[in-house]
């Protein structure tokens, strides 16, 4: 028996939900847990994107090619979830190339998710090398006083880490997905 089409959009927000609650629970610990909290929150997103998709009616098939889904919304939609995402983290996020911010979040969920692989031809100095270059760069970009982010700076460590996943853009459309399923699963 096929669930109807809330029933089953409903079950992908839980889903997507416990994902989400479960990557917060991570990185509020002391513990180093890796990649972990990340891969969980682009999980949720692919599944919220998915809930999203099949709510308007279309086919959720798209992989983990989120810039793929994204384009199976609304055209109205994607600007109703890029403006409420923009509202959400204001000055501090950049929604201006969603393409750019979804292919990062593949990369991110396909790769980093085996980030030891990454690692596998550097030898223990050169991890530590190119991890002390990356951050010494990361210090000297940032604003380290009561001016707001800055966005160019940060964009430029972003395009030489060897993962960039942009979670105040990934939370802040998780976000605003899920405020626009309520519409959708609302009794």
């Amino acid at each position: 028996m096929r669930l109807d089409r809330r029933e089953a959009i409903r079950r992908r927000v839980e889903s997507a939900s416990a994902y989400l609650r479960a990557g917060q629970c991570l990185r509020t610990k002391l513990e180093d847990f890796g990649p972990s909290g990340t891969v969980l929150d682009i999980l949720a997103f692919e599944i919220l994107l998915k809930a999203l998709v099949l709510a308007e009616g279309k086919e959720p098939k798209f992989s983990h090619d989120y810039y793929e889904g994204w384009l199976k919304l609304d055209t109205e939609t994607r600007a109703r979830l890029i403006k409420y995402a923009s509202v959400r983290f204001a000055g501090h996020s950049d929604f201006s190339d969603p393409e750019k911010l979804m292919t990062a979040w593949n990369e991110a969920f396909t790769k980093y998710r085996y980030d030891y692989e990454v690692n596998e031809t550097r030898s223990i100095d050169e991890i530590k090398r190119v991890s002390q270059q990356w951050f010494s760069e990361e210090l000297k970009n940032q604003r380290w006083d009561s001016e707001a982010w800055d966005n160019e700076r940060s964009k430029k460590s972003n395009e030489t880490a060897d993962f960039a996943f942009y979670p105040l853009e990934l939370r802040g459309l998780a976000e605003a997905i899920q405020a626009e399923l309520k519409v959708h699963v609302s009794d």
